[in-house]
């Protein structure tokens, strides 16, 4: 397949071959209608591998214009922008493992549950009090 590929032409490219036992310095190019292609292929039969590297036309791949960011990308990061995940002031290293303030809530829970029983004592109170003066009333109205 590279042979049919190499045909067709560089396109500027340039193709660089070795052979995994040599030493990178030890790289042949690779060049259209030259004897080189045959010989690599031949020497590729015998040993099996052949390593081939493409020669960027970029010098430093840093230079090639960076990909615009699309407008959908733009509107979601300023939409989050504001969002803030936490309270600057939190300490991770305070904060129980496996904790996600299930502890507050069951606190608050217990709490309201501790009023609702005070609350009811004291209507029961309340209630006993008042059995309490009806009985003595009726007491007194037999006397």
């Amino acid at each position: 397949m590279l042979g049919t590929e190499f045909e067709k032409g560089l396109d500027g490219q340039s193709f660089w071959f070795k052979f995994p036992f040599e030493d990178h310095k030890h790289r042949k190019i690779l060049s259209n209608g030259d004897p080189s292609f045959r010989r690599m292929c031949d020497a590729g039969k015998w040993t099996g591998v052949v390593n081939v590297y493409l020669v960027n036309k970029i010098e430093h791949p840093c230079d090639e214009e960076q990909a615009v960011a699309f407008d959908e990308d733009i509107r979601v990061e300023r939409n989050v922008a504001g969002f803030v995940d936490e309270e600057e002031d939190f300490d991770y290293h305070k904060t129980p493992p496996n904790s996600d303030g299930e502890e507050e809530e069951e606190e608050e829970e217990e709490e309201e549950e501790e009023e609702e029983e005070e609350e009811e004592e004291e209507e029961e109170e309340e209630e006993e009090e008042e059995a309490q003066l009806r009985r003595l009333a009726h007491v007194a109205d037999g006397i």
